[in-house]
């Protein structure tokens, strides 16, 4: 605000002094149009450059190759893998689908329904996602409470995780191991060893919804 005013002043000080110089000097001709012209040109230069460049990003967009349309309903979250060679998304349909971000193609889909409860994946919205550092363990969560744990090569469900007494908002593997920590909106924080599959603590402290963590 302040340097708005600043400058506001410094532009009114100028017009001022120009405005003197064309009432001291009748031949010097309308120098207060001049440069209101010359500054009036040198903003519309300026958006001009500004659409191009953005226009310049948008065409560098649209040559990035595109994911088939898989998922039923809305997507809610993504993980790219360390590597940056798999992607996962999670959705409103229940389901994560594993992706190749090399040949941009669909791996799996770990399947879940809202309607049967003899699948191994959610039975609600899935809302997070989180992939360990070295790709071999993926971690779920949602609106149904639990977190999954799935092995990434043989898409199986090594464990489901039940503790949060509420939808799980968010998921974050610790970096280069397999412990993994869930965030809920039940106002708590929980440590999960993923090596061992087990439970290991619950950190309190918020006084409402975790919605991210890391």
């Amino acid at each position: 605000m302040k340097k708005r005013a600043r400058l506001a002043k410094k532009y009114l000080e100028k017009l001022k002094a120009l405005q003197a110089k064309d009432e001291s000097d009748e031949e010097s001709g309308d120098q207060i149009g001049d440069f209101l012209q010359s500054e009036a040109l040198k903003s519309q230069t300026g958006r001009t450059q500004k659409f191009l460049n953005i226009a310049s990003k948008i065409q560098t967009l649209n040559l990035i190759p595109k994911f088939k349309k898989c998922h039923q309903l809305a997507v809610t979250c993504v993980a790219v893998s360390d590597d940056e060679k798999f992607l996962f998304s999670s959705s409103k349909d229940c389901c994560i689908i594993q992706w190749n971000l090399q040949t941009m193609t669909k791996l799996h889909t770990y399947k879940g329904s809202r309607t049967s409860q003899q699948t191994e994946g959610h039975t609600h919205h899935v809302l997070t996602v989180a992939v360990s550092s070295d790709s071999e363990l993926l971690a779920s969560g949602g609106c149904d409470n639990v977190i999954k744990i799935w092995d990434t090569k043989k898409y199986t469900c090594l464990m489901t995780f039940k503790g949060h007494r509420d939808s799980i908002t968010s998921l974050a593997f610790r970096l280069r191991t397999h412990d993994l920590f869930s965030g809920s909106s039940d106002r708590t924080i929980k440590l999960w060893d993923g090596n061992s599959l087990a439970y290991v603590d619950t950190l309190y402290g918020h006084q409402s919804p975790v919605t991210t963590i890391d």
